[in-house]
């Protein structure tokens, strides 16, 4: 008391609380009991919120009574943020209520209910007319013997902190078969419990795994077809070109040699045909799997090489087929040597159909990534507007010059091919001096 004597009364509180409240000696000098309160500076630094209430006793004499009310003070705060908590909560209660689709109950540890909260969004209020009806025959339902005994087990493996894995119910409301999930967690000594409705969910999963099963059988039957096919194709085809060769042979007239061999040729282009579009077929079904084996590069290229040597259309096109990889030193990858043989066959067949009288080279090099194989013919080459199309399917060159027979299948199988060895392919080409076609593989032994 006595640091503050002879001091103005201003220099005791906090200049905000001046401010925000100035002492008027108006209202004083009038007779009038001023209260207000104020920010108390203490002598060992801490600030005090006080109750100031102030009199005029005499013409030049106030008076003010100062109560300390910081403890009032620091419970009221309390208990203004916990009013904005439970605000809070309130509308977070609320706003969880409307978007909710669920039915959220807590349990005690002893498996009571504690409280039930029912979406508005629920699906449940279909089937009755209001949050307590609702409510009974929930109450009914989970006091049923089953129903009971798998809360009580969900509720103990939660308190226990075991995982708990959600349980499927059917249940039976309005004449309807629901299929609802229950789930299980602990917060704090309490269990939530949170059952949700997934009829429609599993509505969707079982027609789904119907689809995917029938789906499955007719891929099977596809397959079987497609085999079925094949064969019964094939096997008539080889005996028109087998008895059709053997007649050719003995036959001294030109003139039916020439009809033989129309229809040798038809024949072959025929097969080819076929086999183009039962391959595709089996690709584009998806019963064609790549297998995965030590395949020689350089063997593959030299078998296919004489292979092709022989077919008949290199002699009608006078086309010689050059094996370079076979001055290369033996290289071994991972990959599928029925398809990589496949590929680089219709790749020459593709060159033997584009050259006349020229070339077709076959060759391969190797980097630690990758091994490129490349087809190079010196035939009429490829123009800009279709090179961008050659590996689509049924696709055919618009060069009357250049336009052969065929399903247009041939390049697009070998696309397929590569993608399902994980490599990629390209093309270069350029209109009357040839094409190059570049097959990279992963380098993967």
């Amino acid at each position: 008391a006595v640091e503050i004597l002879g001091k103005n009364i201003s220099a005791l509180f906090t200049e905000s609380s001046i401010k925000g409240k100035p002492l008027d000696y108006v209202r004083v000098d009038a007779g009038e009991i001023i209260s207000a309160e104020r920010e108390l500076k203490c002598g060992d630094g801490t600030i005090k919120i006080v109750e100031m209430y102030s009199c005029v006793i005499s013409t030049d004499m106030y008076q003010a009574v100062v109560l300390d009310i910081t403890p009032r003070k620091i419970y009221e705060n309390q208990m203004l943020d916990y009013r904005r908590q439970v605000h809070d909560m309130d509308m977070e209660k609320a706003h969880f209520l409307k978007m909710s689709r669920d039915i959220t109950a807590i349990f005690t540890a002893d498996a009571n209910i504690k409280d039930i909260f029912v979406g508005e969004s629920s699906p449940f209020y279909r089937y009755f007319n209001s949050e307590k009806e609702f409510i009974e025959r929930f109450l009914s339902y989970i006091s049923r013997k089953d129903y009971d005994m798998m809360l009580k087990q969900g509720i103990a493996n939660a308190i226990a902190g075991n995982e708990n894995k959600e349980q499927k119910v059917e249940i039976v409301i309005g004449g309807t078969l629901l299929v609802l999930e229950v789930r299980f967690m602990l917060i704090e000594n309490n269990v939530l419990v949170v059952i949700s409705d997934v009829t429609e969910r599993e509505r969707i999963i079982t027609e789904l795994n119907l689809a995917l099963k029938k789906s499955e059988e007719n891929e099977k039957l596809q397959a079987a077809f497609l085999s079925n096919l094949s064969h019964e194709l094939r096997t008539p085809m080889n005996g028109v070109i087998g008895f059709a060769d053997i007649l050719l042979e003995g036959e001294d007239n030109p003139q039916k040699q020439e009809y033989l061999r129309i229809i040798l040729n038809s024949s072959y282009q025929l097969l080819s045909v076929l086999s183009d579009i039962i391959e595709m077929s089996k690709l584009e079904a998806g019963v064609v799997q790549a297998k995965s084996e030590i395949v020689s590069v350089k063997k593959i290229i030299g078998d296919v090489c004489a292979l092709m040597r022989t077919e008949h259309s290199v002699t009608d096109n006078n086309v010689q087929i050059m094996n370079l990889a076979q001055e290369h030193k033996e290289t071994h990858i991972i990959s599928d040597s029925t398809k990589l043989k496949q590929i680089i066959t219709n790749l020459i067949s593709n060159a033997i159909k584009f050259t006349k009288n020229g070339k077709v080279e076959v060759d391969f090099s190797e980097t630690d990534e990758k091994v490129c194989i490349t087809v190079r013919d010196n035939g009429v080459g490829i123009s800009k507007l279709d090179i961008d199309h050659i590996f689509d399917r049924f696709f055919q060159t618009k060069n009357a010059k250049a336009a052969t027979k065929g399903a247009g299948l041939g390049l697009a199988i070998v696309k397929s091919y590569v993608d399902m060895l994980q490599g990629t392919i390209r093309v270069e080409s350029e209109e009357g001096k040839g094409s190059c076609f570049y097959v990279e593989l992963p380098n993967n032994y």
